[in-house]
């Protein structure tokens, strides 16, 4: 582990999931993600350049000081395998795997998992795009809700053209799992559960935040800080002329095989997002949730409010410790169930 700055307040997310979870996982940076129906894997890209560092940091909702700040070189990261993250019951004992994806099909609902975007789907490489061994190092996370927890409006554009970026609509740029049991813990555990790097007491009145981030170090030059690509780009290269900040997404495709893809992309932002200066939408009132059988009650399906608006009242801004950029967008493979063993 490395020394690291304190962490600092960024722009809200959407509320979370649950009306009152009592852990939730906020996943981003660098990633894949793959889900087999209970376990969900977060594939830890370990061959960026620069290299990156795996930041997890957790805090209890609505305080400032974290309760853990700890950083992972990419190498420490690979000689931890495997990583997992789960649910252990009062017993003492890992709960079945049971972790699943909210409306992976309906795009409509600002929060559903079908605004991650896709790299096997139409718009980018298809069902045959395959991932090569010895890039991505899962963190196997065994329970939880997963969805999309912000959004971005954002183009593609292929590498090494002048191309104008084509529209894709809004995708999301963190993925978060909500959590509702109130007993046992939440466990992460590395090297075949032999040593832990957290465990933290679940019960009905404290609230987690679990931020597990795979970005550059905020020592490192604005050059090797991530930069989404300005939707009036069309430099032939991977970064604006005037910007000198990298665009961090053609990384993914050292994860990917040349021989299922031709093409390469960078993912490119809509710059007017963030420069939005419409009127705050009214915050819809927060549906009722059975946190006993960890789904989510009737009603819960509401389209949910604008991202990157002022914070309405008692809406905070979240800590967490990322670069000033634009984080890169994760991504998931959804005809892929799990990741490929490590070599």
């Amino acid at each position: 582990m490395v020394d690291i700055p304190k962490p600092k307040e960024q722009f809200p997310r959407e509320r979370p999931l649950y009306a009152t979870p009592t852990a939730t996982i906020y996943l981003d940076g660098v990633m894949v993600f793959c889900h087999d129906g209970s376990t969900f894997q977060a594939g830890i890209h370990t061959a960026t350049e620069p290299e990156h560092v795996v930041t997890v940091l957790v805090k209890k909702r609505g305080e400032k000081n974290p309760v853990l700040n700890k950083q992972f070189t990419h190498q420490q990261i690979k000689n931890m395998r495997p990583l997992r993250l789960y649910v252990e019951g009062a017993n003492g004992k890992p709960l079945d795997a049971s972790a699943e994806l909210y409306e992976k099909n309906n795009a409509s609902l600002r929060q559903s998992f079908a605004n991650v975007l896709d790299f096997q789907s139409a718009e980018f490489h298809g069902p045959g795009l395959k991932i090569i061994p010895g890039v991505l190092v899962p963190i196997n996370i065994l329970q939880g809700k997963f969805y999309s927890a912000t959004l971005g409006k954002v183009g593609k554009k292929k590498v090494g053209t002048r191309d104008l970026p084509t529209p894709l609509g809004k995708r999301a740029s963190m993925v978060a799992a909500d959590i509702s049991q109130d007993s046992g813990a939440i466990v992460m555990t590395y090297g075949d559960r032999k040593k832990e790097i957290f465990r933290l007491p679940l019960n009905s009145s404290t609230q987690y935040e679990i931020n597990i981030l795979n970005e550059p170090p905020l020592s490192e030059t604005p050059e090797a800080q991530h930069h989404s690509q300005s939707k009036d780009c069309k430099s032939n290269d991977c970064d604006c002329p005037n910007d000198p900040r990298k665009n961090h997404f053609p990384e993914y495709y050292k994860a990917f095989d040349p021989r299922t893809f031709s093409d390469k992309f960078i993912l490119c932002q809509d710059d007017d997002e963030q420069q939005d200066t419409r009127p705050p939408s009214i915050f819809p009132t927060i549906p009722p949730v059975s946190t006993a059988v960890n789904r989510l009650a009737p009603g819960a399906t509401t389209p949910f409010a604008m991202l990157w608006r002022p914070p309405s009242p008692g809406r905070r801004m979240s800590l967490v410790f990322e670069p000033d950029d634009p984080p890169c967008t994760g991504g998931w493979a959804s005809n892929i169930p799990r990741l490929p063993d490590w070599p």
